[in-house]
């Protein structure tokens, strides 16, 4: 596989990378901390209803996002102190293509919570998509500072220091770092690691 080719399907797994490890709660990955932050908030709130909230997960786990908008919003307009219902309805529309939109949602996690590892994250991939590329890169770094056991924020920060800044010794490090932290194979990864040291070793 060259660079290009891998380059276009790096772009449909990133995004569906992100929403596995962000957003659903029945995801495989390790990363399910969208239900995870509601249920610690509700310990705080005992008032807290989540039926919609998990509503709206159930809805974004078969990706119908119509539905899901409509839960989060209900949910974010009955609680607007919690950050995890605008986070969900920042990826739908980062997903519809509505960057503005997701830009405006991210920006509002942050200021109720400046130390939301996916919300950093999925800023990284809105400054990366509008070729700001070294403030993905702290994006990526802050939501691995946060959360230093995010798989998927080591994997696309690797993607950024290969694809754009072509600083292969700290892709292959973060490339690495995301394997580690896998509970499955992931072959084309390793082969691709393989492919990168070769390129380093051969100048």
């Amino acid at each position: 596989m060259n660079r290009m080719q891998r380059n276009g399907r790096i772009l449909v797994l990133l995004l569906i990378a992100f929403w596995l490890s962000s957003c659903s709660q029945k995801s495989s990955q390790q990363e399910t901390i969208e239900p995870d932050a509601i249920i610690e908030q509700s310990k705080q709130s005992p008032v807290v209803d989540e039926h919609e909230y998990l509503s709206g997960i159930d809805a974004l786990s078969i990706k119908d996002y119509a539905a899901a908008k409509k839960f989060f919003t209900r949910f974010a307009d009955k609680y607007p102190g919690l950050s995890g219902a605008y986070l969900n309805l920042a990826f739908i529309a980062f997903r519809q293509k509505e960057y503005e939109e997701a830009n405006r949602l991210t920006s509002r996690v942050l200021r109720l919570n400046p130390e939301h590892a996916q919300a950093h994250h999925l800023r990284a991939l809105l400054h990366q998509h509008n070729g700001r590329i070294r403030r993905a890169e702290k994006d990526f770094k802050k939501a691995i500072e946060l959360k230093p056991g995010y798989a998927i924020a080591h994997y696309n920060l690797a993607l950024l220091y290969d694809i754009f800044l072509q600083e292969l010794v700290l892709a292959i490090e973060h490339y690495s770092i995301y394997l580690e932290l896998l509970d499955r194979e992931d072959e084309e990864t390793q082969n691709w690691i393989k492919h990168l040291e070769n390129t380093l070793a051969n100048g």
